[in-house]
């Protein structure tokens, strides 16, 4: 006689299942004996998984279990390990994975057993599990009952083909039977990491210490333990691939970290280049769990050379209209070895702090950087100076003749701080044509074509204003 399948629902929820184990093949239980873990930062990684199988010489059937939902079967491949000769005759993948809604979809109008909130038990051919579940019983009467009324089902057998766990079965032929490692690689999404760093700006503002963290997401239901742990950096082109259609990827549910320095993990990752990229390879080996984030420290420096810089960006040239604005701040410093650091810094979010007064570090800002090569300028946009006010417009306009036009524009930049600021005021000027400053009582630069930058020193508690024109052929 068939055992039955029993779920239960939280009221309201629809839960899942603990089927009952799937069929036994050759070697259910092999061992792991190494594992390898690249991950990139396009979403997916590169598994490589060895195991140790129990072979007899001719064919033999191997489940391979603990592969990831994501996993693309397209890009599987197994190979032995060592000079034994091991040929695939046939691979499949059992992805489609039980739950309640996958066993009410196979059971449509066959009989299952519902025991509701308050212990009625209904039997009868299921002719809905949809929003509802409808049952017919025997006598043809049809009852309707709402998912929040449902302490249990009842099912006769788990249908054939649902899975307990993603799954690769193999027809292997051996030529010798005995102990083999084979070793599977292949590509999956559900990873992901990112680099996260925290600057600590010096008591004058010129210098800043710096410590980066790389943050590793394995978003997927398998782990994996004493795992040789790559991360790549940089933009691999990866084409984009339909996976099969599994369970909800899992969220985060937990952050390890491991101190300064990188801690249990031997050290911070040894970094080198890798094709066009950059790679970051953990020392020791690490344990990846399913739905984890694991944190590794990478960069930790002191001393770097910094400075605090204020742009006021002005667009436009409508006559008449003035703007007013606070200049951004930024925090720049180089990326070069004079400078204590001189390191490929992988793109993520960096957090700044300043002590205060009392001690305590505060934030004063976030920014975001992209890939940074070594000897590359970081530039850092944390906020709006507070005490620090821009006023800009447009005070003439004059029409030379029909393909001459002078522009004249004034800014006033104020700083209410008790220290001398310099402020970088750009303009976007969006004139026609050819155009040129013809008149200013400021330095300047054209970085481009389309822009022009001022450099404005406030005295403390004091005001600056900047005049010129511009002269637009056509």
């Amino acid at each position: 006689m068939r055992q039955p399948v029993l779920l239960f629902l939280l009221a309201g929820l629809m839960g899942s299942c603990t089927p009952q184990p799937a069929e036994t093949l050759e070697d259910p239980d092999p061992q792991r004996t190494a594992s390898a873990l690249t991950v990139y930062n396009a979403g997916r990684a590169l598994v490589k998984d060895t195991r140790s199988f129990s072979l007899d010489e001719g064919l033999n059937t191997v489940r391979f279990d603990e592969v990831t939902s994501g996993i693309i079967p397209g890009s599987v491949h197994v190979e032995p390990v060592g000079d034994a000769a091991v040929a695939v005759h046939e691979q499949n993948f059992e992805y489609d994975l039980v739950s309640t809604h996958k066993l009410l979809q196979r059971y449509l109008g066959e009989d299952i057993r519902i025991t509701t909130e308050d212990g009625v038990l209904y039997t009868g051919a299921l002719l809905s599990g949809a929003s509802d579940v409808i049952l017919r019983d025997a006598s043809g009467g049809v009852t309707v009952l709402r998912y929040d009324q449902i302490r249990d089902f009842e099912f006769p057998d788990l249908p054939e083909g649902l899975a307990s766990r993603p799954s690769l079965l193999w027809t292997l032929d051996a030529q010798q039977g005995g102990a083999q490692d084979l070793t599977v690689t292949y590509i999956t999404s559900g990873f992901s990491w990112s680099a996260d760093y925290i600057v600590r700006l010096g008591e004058k503002d010129d210098m800043v210490d710096l410590s980066g963290w790389v943050s590793v997401n394995n978003g997927s239901e398998a782990s994996f333990a004493d795992t040789k742990l790559k991360l790549v950096a940089g933009d691999v082109n990866m084409v984009p691939t339909a996976t099969p259609d599994m369970a909800e990827a899992l969220g985060i549910l937990g952050y390890l970290g491991s101190g300064k320095g990188g801690g249990g993990y031997g050290g911070p990752p040894k970094e080198r280049a890798f094709f066009d990229y950059h790679l970051y390879e953990i020392p020791q080996p690490v344990t990846v769990r399913a739905a984890e984030t694991k944190q590794v420290e990478f960069a930790n420096v002191s001393g770097v050379p910094a400075e605090v810089a204020y742009e006021l960006q002005f667009d436009g040239y409508w006559y008449g209209t003035t703007v007013t604005r606070h200049p951004t701040v930024s925090v720049k410093l180089l990326n070069g070895e004079e400078q204590n650091m001189g390191i490929p810094l992988p793109a993520g979010i960096v957090r700044v702090y300043k002590e205060d007064i009392d001690g305590a570090s505060e934030l004063v800002g976030e920014s975001r950087i992209e890939h940074t090569p070594k000897d590359e300028e970081v530039e850092l946009s944390v906020g709006q100076a507070f005490d620090i006010v821009g006023e800009w417009k447009q005070t003439k306009h004059r029409i030379i003749n029909s393909r001459t036009n002078d522009y004249s524009y004034e800014a006033v930049v104020r700083n209410h701080k008790a220290e001398e600021v310099t402020v970088t005021l750009a303009h976007q000027p969006y004139h026609w044509g050819e155009w040129k400053v013809t008149r200013t009582n400021g330095d300047y630069e054209r970085p481009d074509n389309a822009h022009l930058e001022f450099e404005v020193t406030v005295p403390p508690e004091g005001e600056t204003t900047l005049t010129y024109t511009i002269r637009s052929r056509w």
